[in-house]
């Protein structure tokens, strides 16, 4: 092979890269693709943030309910 013609295939290959990159982002575009990834990467640390919150609602009513039943046992053993 000569040098004009893997010169040439390497730039073949550089085009047809370019276009494909610049044909993939104007479909994503179109459909919007792009905006609908960003909206469910939202969605995730949405819903991300309320598992942590359920988390600490959930220890917060264990200790309350503890709290309860330790503060019940004491008043029905002073009777």
């Amino acid at each position: 092979m000569t040098d004009e013609l893997i010169v040439n295939i390497i730039l073949l290959t550089v085009i047809c890269l370019g276009v494909f990159a610049i044909i993939r982002e104007i479909v994503c575009w179109y459909w919007k693709i792009n905006k609908g990834i960003l909206l469910q990467e939202k969605s995730i640390k949405n819903q991300e943030e309320l598992i942590r919150l359920i988390k600490v609602g959930n220890s917060y009513l264990s200790e309350q309910r503890a709290d309860k039943i330790f503060n019940h046992r004491n008043c029905n053993e002073g009777e």
